[in-house]
């Protein structure tokens, strides 16, 4: 009973972070995208990982551990970025921007991002609950850090902190238990806690820089 104490307090304070968006649109909305987001993205993704994960560690033993990490990593990254775009969240919150360019901009640091999280997996021992609580807290700090909200609207990036980190979780859920045990390596070390932190985020970066630029290419 107690080990799923912490794990139930935390989903309970992103779900309270949750209601606390949908009852905050933005200026001239009824509804806030961003809530619609994660409705079908974060909870959906959630659900879909516990249905899906036997299937998935079927395909994980055929291809191998990393490749099954990685294109099911892909998988979801497209699928949120589409989700994203449903919804009119995120990038495409504005109407400016178009899916095919998002997919590359946006799907691509998600990605690398995720890659990050597999390399620090594999270069320490992480505990399953601290490896997501990390990996959240690495992508709640690229999307309002790196991306800048946090300069902007301090109050709003800590209010936004549970259910940010939760869709970064989401991200990597499947894809994590497709392959169980076999992402795990390395020993436990008081460096696991910064590298699993800031390593995703610098694969993030250089993600976004590559988009950015195959983007401009086009």
């Amino acid at each position: 009973m107690k080990r799923h104490t912490l794990p139930a307090f935390l989903l309970a304070v992103v779900v309270i972070d949750t209601l606390w968006i949908a009852a905050s649109p933005p200026p001239g909305r009824t509804t806030n995208p961003f809530f619609l987001y994660l409705v079908f993205f974060a909870a959906g993704g959630f659900l879909a990982g516990f249905a899906l994960a036997p299937l998935t560690r079927r395909f994980a033993s055929l291809v191998g551990a990393f490749a099954a990490f990685a294109l099911l990593a892909l998988v979801m990254s497209i699928a949120e970025e589409v989700i994203a775009y449903l919804t009119g969240s995120g990038l495409y919150q504005d109407g400016k921007h178009a899916l095919a360019p998002g997919l590359v901009h946006a799907s691509l640091p998600l990605f690398t991002w995720s890659l990050g999280v597999y390399a620090a997996n594999r270069l320490f021992a992480f505990g399953r609950l601290e490896l997501y609580v990390i990996a959240g807290l690495s992508g709640w700090m690229c999307e309002t850090v790196i991306g800048g909200l946090v300069f902007k609207q301090p109050l709003l990036a800590l209010a936004a902190l549970p259910a940010i980190a939760f869709s970064y979780f989401v991200l990597i859920f499947l894809p994590l238990r497709s392959v169980g045990d076999r992402s795990a390596g390395g020993r436990r070390s008081g460096w696991r806690v910064p590298v699993g932190v800031v390593l995703p985020a610098i694969l993030w970066s250089l993600g976004g820089i590559i988009g950015a630029v195959l983007v401009r290419a086009q």
